[in-house]
Parts: structure tokens; sequence; C-alpha cells
């Protein structure tokens, strides 16, 4: 026992002295693997995931077995006999909505485009029907959504052209009004009559229908406040102008003529005839134009007061015999001019004025002489002025006019051969006066 001790004490002497020679060296531990501690198995956990996966598996399987999506729409690679119907269904649906979210479609729908979509949807009603009849099919949830679709794709169609249309109407309205406000008279259109109740009407109703529109778009507020001020302002400046124009008719009425007297006492008739246009213009004004008559009808009274006092002198018979009176006078008043004498000037008259300016009481030259047409380098003929006096079957008298004429022929020489030419009846003359 006691050699077993020294043999150890020996032992560690000589360890210590390694260390002295070499310095601290590091020495690794061995690794020791500790035992595993294995959870205790559950096994209820590992038969649920399981069966988890079991049930995909099935559900996948299910859905390939039956050709069907999860809505129950048949699929392309089934073999259902519906496929076919139900892809015009959803294709047809599938272009209508496409043409629809078309930027042409929502900004101007026309009908050509509105026919396209409807034959669409034509398209997919009819094989619509088709599945709706199908006892396979007619409680599916993409049938359900199709027969959704339809009926609101159809509507939305219908809707979006006649708001289209009816927008349209208003814009175009109002453009035909802001193109008689910038014609002005120049304007004309036989299918157009503007009017201010139809033009407020019109705002009133594009603003009712179509407010976003109406409120939103700078176009239509431009035209809106062009045409405000047209039927606010200038319109009334039309009543302005007219009359200025029969202020001047007024005036003419009461003018003096030659013989010292109102003119309306021999034209009053005509006059009277010349406050009808105005009269016209006026009531087409407080027709259309004007909502506030104040002047127009200023200027009607005014009118009337003439009017009246023109009928009342027409109708007295007062006209009829200032008129008669003074045809009298003029006949009267007629005599044959006498010029120069020249038997055979006046023989020449007589064998040429046709018959039916009656029998030939009288003739005298008018002219003193010959007198020469000519034009800015020679002459062209040479002519006298005859006058004659008539008489016709009905015993009255009457006053003739006509032109002897020779043709300049060259060299200073005028031709020997004459003739009748720009022959005039001035009318009436008193038969006493033939020869005075």
């Amino acid at each position: 026992m006691k050699i077993t001790i020294i043999i150890g004490v020996l032992l560690l002497s000589c360890t210590n002295y390694s260390f002295a020679q070499f310095g601290k060296i590091k020495i690794k531990k061995p690794k020791i693997t500790a035992p595993s501690k294995s959870k205790p198995s559950n096994s209820n956990s590992t038969s649920s995931e399981s069966n988890k996966k079991s049930s995909t598996t099935q559900s996948t399987t299910s859905s390939s077995n039956t050709g069907r999506t999860s809505e129950g729409a048949p699929t392309r690679r089934s073999e259902l006999p519906s496929y076919e119907t139900y892809s015009k269904v959803r294709d047809n649906i599938r272009y209508a909505k496409s043409a629809m979210e078309d930027a042409s479609w929502k900004i101007s729908p026309d009908e050509k485009s509105q026919s396209k979509i409807l034959n669409y949807l034509s398209k997919a009603k009819e094989n619509l029907d088709i599945l709706n009849q199908d006892p396979a099919e007619k409680d599916r949830a993409y049938l359900k959504q199709f027969n959704e679709d339809y009926p609101l794709l159809k509507k939305q169609c219908m809707d979006d052209l006649a708001n289209y249309s009816n927008k349209s109407q208003y814009i175009d309205r109002l453009e035909e009004y802001n193109r008689w406000v910038a014609l002005g008279s120049d304007y004309s259109n036989d299918n157009f009559t503007p009017n201010y109740k139809d033009y407020e009407a019109l705002l009133a109703g594009y603003e009712k229908e179509q407010p976003e529109h109406f409120k939103n778009s700078s176009r239509t507020q431009k035209i809106v406040a062009t045409v405000n001020n047209h039927f606010e302002v200038d319109v009334y400046k039309k009543v302005d102008d007219l009359e200025q124009d029969v202020n001047a008719l007024i005036k003419n009425i009461h003018r003096l003529n030659s013989r010292q007297e109102e003119t309306y006492l021999l034209n009053a008739d005509n006059y009277l005839k010349k406050f009808e246009k105005p009269t016209k213009l006026l009531e087409e004004y407080k027709q259309n134009l004007l909502k506030d008559h104040t002047s127009a009808n200023a200027l009607t009274a005014k009118m009337d007061k003439e009017k009246s006092m023109l009928e009342e002198y027409i109708n007295s018979g007062k006209l009829a015999a200032h008129q008669a009176k003074y045809a009298q006078e003029i006949i009267d008043s007629k005599r044959l001019r006498k010029g120069m004498s020249d038997s055979k000037i006046e023989s020449y008259a007589k064998d040429e004025l046709p018959a039916k300016y009656g029998k030939i009481l009288r003739v005298t030259i008018a002219s003193p002489g010959w007198y020469v047409n000519k034009n800015a380098y020679i002459p062209l003929n040479k002519n006298v002025q005859v006058e004659f006096a008539t008489q016709k079957e009905d015993g009255k008298c009457y006053y003739v006019g006509a032109i002897i004429r020779r043709n300049y022929e060259g060299g200073g020489v005028y031709s020997d051969t004459w003739y009748m030419t720009g022959i005039w009846n001035d009318g009436e003359m008193n038969c006493k006066n033939v020869n005075k």
C-alpha cells in the first residue's frame, strides 16, 4: 500500500514539471453527446395532420373528377356537354363589358357601338336561357352570377346611350343659340326660332338632368354667359334701332311737299303699309325675345297713334278725294312743248307712231334742234324729241313722247335714214289743252 502511494506522488511531480517546461496548454474537453430527450408521441395530432392531407387530396381529386370550378362552372378540360354553352355566355358577357369600358364608349357612346354591345348580350342571353333550362346547371353559383350580370349590363348599355343622347340634345340646342347670337342678322335656320322662354326651359332642364356636365363644362358656361347677355341686354337694342326707323317714318309722314302740304295727304295708304314691317317685328320681339315689354309697348303706342290717324283719313274718303284732285291737276297741267319746226320730221313722226297709242290730234318737236349723242371719242347719233296729243276710243286724250334718230356714219356725216325709238306714254292730258 505504501509503495502504491509513493508511485502516485512521483507521477504528480512529473506532471507539474511538464507544465513548468511548456507553459499552460489548453486542453479541450471531449464533446459528450447528451442523450436525446424525445417528447412523448402525441398520437391524436399526427392522426389529425394526416387526415388534413388526405382531405385536401380528396377535394382536388373530387374537383378534377367533376370537371367544375368552385362556383360550379364546367371547365374547358371537362367533357361536360354544357361547357360550350357556358363559354358562349361567359365570352359574350366579357366582350360586352370590355366594349363598355372602352374610352370611346365612355366619352361618346353611339348607336353603332350600342348595337355591337347588344349583339354580344343577345348571344349571351340566347345561351343563358339554355343553361337556365338545364337541370344540371340551373342551381349553380356561376349561373346565378350570369343571371345578375346580364340585365345589369343591358340596362347600363341602354342608360349610357340614353344619357349621352339626352346630354347631346341640350348641348346641340345650346350651340344653336350660340350660333344665332354670333351670326346676328346673317343667321338662318327655318327649323329654329329663338325664344327666351324656350331658352330658360332649356337651361333648367339641362341643369336638372345633367347637373355635373352643366356645372363643370367650361364650354357650356361660356355659351350660357354669352346668350344670357344677349337676352338681357342686346335684344333691347333691337327695339331702340326699330324706334329710330319708326321715328324717321313718322317724320316723312308730316314732311311738307312741293305743294306745301304734309306728304301723307296724298300717300296715306302707302305710309300705312310701311308700318306693317315694324309692327310685325315688334310683335315677334315681344313674343320671342323680350322678357320686359316696357320699351316695346311704348313704341307700339307711338305707332298706333300714327296708324289710327292715317286709317281715319283714309276711311273718311279724304285721301281718295285729295288724290283725285291732284291727278286732275296733273292732267290739266300737261302741254305739248314747242321747239323747232320741221314739217318733214312731224310728218315722219305721225306715220311712225303705232296705232295702239290712239288717233294723233297733234304732233310737235319739243327739241330746239338736233342734239348729238356721243361717247368719249366720236359721235354715235343725233336726235330730236317729238311729242303727241292722241285720243283713244274712251274719248280721253293722252300725252305721248318719242325720239327720232339718225345714226352717225363717220367723217362728219349722219345717215339720211331716220327711225323712231324710245316711245313712252306720259298719261292722260286735258283734251282742251291739246292745241295750247
